[in-house]
């Protein structure tokens, strides 16, 4: 996914922060939720990954969004990153 199309799906209150993430070298990875039956089923979470001040701290984001706190995450899949 091109930043452009990152900015389009995501949320204008959500600009500055992602901008951040990029700006300092970081990726995005975005998520979708993939279940069919679930009621958030297309719904994208944006996840900030690539060094220590990010929400995944790895190179590379997985595939299935791993529970963060107390989210259960296993409904949702990378669907795709943006670097600069």
């Amino acid at each position: 996914m091109t930043e452009a199309e990152l900015f389009e799906i995501l949320d204008r209150d959500h600009h500055v922060i992602v901008r951040g993430w990029l700006d300092r070298g970081d990726g995005v990875a975005i998520y979708i939720n993939r279940a069919l039956d679930s009621e958030r089923c297309g719904h994208r979470q944006f996840m900030s990954f690539g060094s220590a001040r990010c929400q995944l701290e790895t190179t590379e984001p997985p595939e299935r969004l791993p529970d963060i706190g107390a989210s259960i995450n296993w409904a949702y899949r990378l669907e795709a990153t943006v670097k600069r």
